[in-house]
């Protein structure tokens, strides 16, 4: 059969489904190649296409002028027109090689679905495996990624990472396991020990020799550090009164990531955060599902409301 390119799958996709223009969370906008969604809190676009930059990166998947709307808080980065979202799927990697990104990556195809819009990368030459992407987007305030991994070839430590990037200082946080205590909030401030480092608070031993065999420098140059170990696999950032608060199933998250506070380097810039998930062998044939939760809303840093979300996160997925 004909291999279709990306503009005629669309065309077809969006003709055969009848949610093509409005659904209940949003609109869809062929022409910009967009998806406007209204939740009763939030409100944004996720630019599904967005197009080539100065890099020759594709950009699609692209979360943008993300407001929480009681406060008409914007809490999307500011990045330019074709810089990385608020949330996205960030890299694929193994102990061998930065196999795809798929932010960068023109997706094979593209269709809505109920509350959200689907992607799909076929595989290929350098990632043997094919990836699905679904946004769903889910009242009163989430935004959800599920993904998939056929595979088509065996991989060791296989990682997919997923990125959250908030406005410029934002005050990073997460909790972690204290010797005294079973869970402690704390926050990542600037320190001149962790300058260039992008920092990893891992599961267990396991993560770690996994993170630290050089996969960040294939692709990046990161430089990785870590720190005490996850108490819950959730990471936020604070906007001072709205928290963007990301989390996904222990079972499934090798480590969460977040760069310090300030302004002092790049690495503080990126006011980000990761959840790294897997980090084991995939076989040939075999399947992975997973996937993360966006959730914003006028926390304050609450600890108490931090837990309460997840919680609820794991019972539904059973982790």
């Amino acid at each position: 059969m004909r291999s279709l390119g990306v503009t005629s799958i669309v065309g077809i996709l969006f003709a055969m489904t009848a949610s093509a223009g409005e659904n209940s969370v949003g609109t869809w906008d062929a022409d910009k190649s967009r998806f406007s969604f209204e939740l009763a809190s939030v409100a944004g676009h996720l630019d599904a296409l967005v197009g080539t930059d100065s890099g020759g990166r594709f950009v699609n998947h692209r979360l943008s002028h993300v407001t929480y709307k009681p406060t008409n808080t914007l809490v999307s980065p500011a990045y330019g027109p074709l810089g990385a979202g608020l949330f996205s799927l960030f890299q694929v990697r193994s102990r061998d090689a930065a196999l795809m990104q798929p932010r960068e990556t023109r997706p094979d195809e593209l269709e809505p679905i109920d509350n959200g819009i689907r992607f799909v990368w076929h595989a290929s030459a350098p990632h043997r495996a094919q990836l699905e992407l679904e946004y769903k987007f889910r009242f009163p305030n989430v935004i959800e990624m599920q993904f998939t991994v056929r595979a088509e070839a065996d991989y060791r430590d296989y990682e997919v990472l997923v990125a959250l990037y908030a406005p410029a200082k934002s005050k990073p946080g997460l909790y972690v396991v204290d010797r005294e205590n079973p869970i402690e909030q704390i926050g990542f401030a600037d320190h001149e020990a962790l300058h260039g480092l992008y920092t990893f608070f891992p599961r267990d031993e396991r993560a770690i020799q996994v993170l630290s065999d050089g996969r960040g420098v294939r692709k990046y140059g990161w430089q990785v550090g870590f720190g005490r170990r996850y108490a819950r696999p959730l990471v936020f950032r604070s906007l001072g009164e709205v928290d963007l608060v990301m989390m996904g199933p222990a079972v499934d998250v090798q480590a969460v990531g977040i760069t310090y506070e300030g302004n002092h380097d790049d690495v503080a810039r990126h006011d980000s955060a990761y959840l790294s998930y897997f980090g084991k062998d995939l076989h040939k044939g075999e399947v992975l599902k997973s996937r993360a939760r966006l959730v914003i809303d006028a926390f304050r840093r609450r600890e108490e409301s931090h837990l309460q979300l997840y919680q609820a996160f794991s019972e539904k997925e059973g982790s």
